[in-house]
């Protein structure tokens, strides 16, 4: 959460001030599913199970059955506000099968 706020300094994004992406390899999936009324974003939630992340990919629903149990993923972090609840979010900008090797 800190560094969401922190990221909140470079404000505001957009064309010349691109949102900051990042890139972790060779993340666990602990869970995934597609979600949406035909599928067509993904749901995830990532990490080791002392440290998990959840994460939102939309319009890659499809690429569930890729993905395997560990990834390499691009993402920018969100803040996730939703029943009063505050929670930091992955929003995955592109996610493939952790390169094996």
């Amino acid at each position: 959460m800190a560094l969401a706020a922190w990221l909140t300094k470079l404000e505001p994004c957009g064309y010349d001030n691109p949102t900051p992406l990042f890139l972790s390899r060779n993340v666990p999936i602990l869970q995934a599913r597609a979600v949406g009324s035909e599928g067509q974003h993904l749901r995830l939630t990532l990490g080791a199970e002392t440290d998990t992340r959840d994460a939102i990919a939309f319009r890659m629903g499809e690429r569930l059955a890729e993905l395997g149990e560990r990834v390499d993923v691009v993402y920018y972090l969100e803040v996730n506000q939703w029943n009063g609840e505050r929670r930091l979010q992955l929003n995955v900008q592109d996610i493939r099968p952790a390169a094996q090797g």
